[in-house]
């Protein structure tokens, strides 16, 4: 699907904060595994979220929707697969943090997928399940599952995705003895480590983290219920603050609904670098308002993962060249996205410049109507998107619908924020 999206015209002076689908996603894995009833409040929908409920639902957990919130019937801790065979779309977020879990019991699996992409995403973490004793086989377009994790001491690499890091610390607390997992230097999205610790501990799980790169577990806990608020997402709070540029003068402002600036993840980082270049963030009575910044910022580092699509958008408004530094080229999906990034600059006359770990971004404009490919990649599509808005001519973005894999209602947010936006099936 192509989205055709317009500049913006008409300012809605309302938008909403809304929920980190990464700590979604683990609170209701954890209200899975749980005793009793837990209920999440603040939620999203998304495909990778009805994904892990769905697989949530396989492992015996009952899952209800009310309003605003879930309602869910844990396991009491013990795991029973009523088929063996889990199908995950075109994402791997969901079988990255639920695969070590599903390998804490003898129960050979599979996993399937519609994009053989999430596959070989999996094959590359083949050795982190083999070294924990699970048996890895795969099979054309399934992978399979045998052997239970043993507890054991294990070190890799700090570049390890987060989502799987995650899975395996969900899963430690399940088997017998002591898990240690050691990251080597340096540790990528320390904080959001942080986060998942902040999580397991509201469902009584404790994770001994004497060293900031050791994380000690102890076997057979129990995870409990709970009643828990997930935090917002700063990344999809950083994107659409954005819109402030077109607000018609510094008195004028936007109320941010639900806003909380309690977050413990590593987009945190990047909302802290928007609230201080990019927007000024103000209390209004009780509101929390956006209002109009001239961006005039010399250098930003990359920290928060997905974030560089959006900190290349912002070098476009900035008033002078802008420099965003210590980007790790060799981290698979910095790489994907900066190819991406590159292209589409390229096609729409944006001037840039790659010199080792830095990017330089010089000032400009859309002035010219033309199509982009976000490759499918739902971080270069939000990034486009914002772009477009504040462009002098419409962007057409192509396979624009992969936002709906972590955001299912983003466009229809923008639409409500007063964007014009034609869909366009191929």
């Amino acid at each position: 699907m192509k989205a055709k999206i317009y500049p913006i015209n008409t300012l809605n002076h309302e938008i909403s904060a809304i929920a980190s689908a990464f700590n979604l996603h683990l609170e209701i894995i954890c209200a899975s595994l749980a005793n009793g009833i837990s209920t999440i409040k603040n939620i999203i929908d998304s495909q990778e979220i009805k994904t892990t409920i769905n697989w949530c639902k396989t492992i015996g957990a009952t899952i209800k929707r009310n309003g605003d919130s879930l309602v869910i019937k844990g396991v009491n801790n013990n795991i029973k697969y009523t088929h063996s065979l889990f199908k995950c779309g075109n994402n791997s977020l969901t079988a990255k943090m639920m695969l070590p879990l599903l390998c804490t019991i003898h129960q050979p699996f599979g996993i399937e997928a519609e994009n053989n992409n999430v596959l070989e995403e999996i094959k590359e973490y083949k050795s982190i399940f083999e070294e924990y004793g699970a048996i890895v086989v795969f099979e054309n377009n399934m992978i399979r599952f045998e052997n239970k994790l043993t507890a054991k001491e294990c070190e890799f690499d700090g570049n390890i995705d987060i989502a799987l890091a995650a899975g395996f610390l969900i899963a430690f607390p399940l088997i017998s003895g002591q898990s240690i997992l050691k990251l080597r230097a340096p540790v990528r999205d320390e904080k959001t480590y942080e986060a998942i610790l902040k999580i397991l501990r509201k469902f009584h799980i404790d994770i001994k983290h004497p060293a900031t790169m050791r994380y000690e577990v102890m076997g057979i806990q129990k995870y409990r219920k709970c009643k828990i608020k997930t935090e917002i997402d700063n990344l999809y709070l950083s994107c659409i603050s954005l819109l402030s540029q077109k607000l018609p003068n510094d008195d004028s402002y936007i109320y941010i609904n639900n806003y909380s600036k309690d977050a413990s993840s590593e987009s945190a980082i990047l909302f802290d670098f928007v609230k201080k270049n990019v927007v000024n963030l103000n209390r209004h009575f009780f509101n929390i308002v956006l209002k109009k910044k001239k961006i005039s910022v010399h250098k930003v580092e990359l920290k928060a993962e997905n974030s560089l699509p959006l900190l290349m958008v912002i070098g476009v408004l900035n008033e002078y060249d802008y420099v965003i530094g210590k980007v790790d080229l060799n981290n698979k999906q910095v790489a994907k996205q900066f190819d991406i990034m590159s292209k589409i600059f390229t096609k729409l006359n944006l001037e840039f410049a790659a010199i080792d770990n830095t990017i330089i971004i010089h000032p400009g404009k859309v002035i010219f109507k033309k199509q982009v490919d976000c490759e499918k990649d739902p971080h270069v599509a939000m990034a486009l998107s914002l772009l477009a808005l504040l462009s002098n001519e419409p962007i057409i973005i192509y396979n624009a619908d992969c936002i709906y894999d972590i955001y299912l209602d983003f466009f229809n947010d923008l639409k409500k924020y007063g964007a014009k936006i034609e869909f366009i099936n191929d």
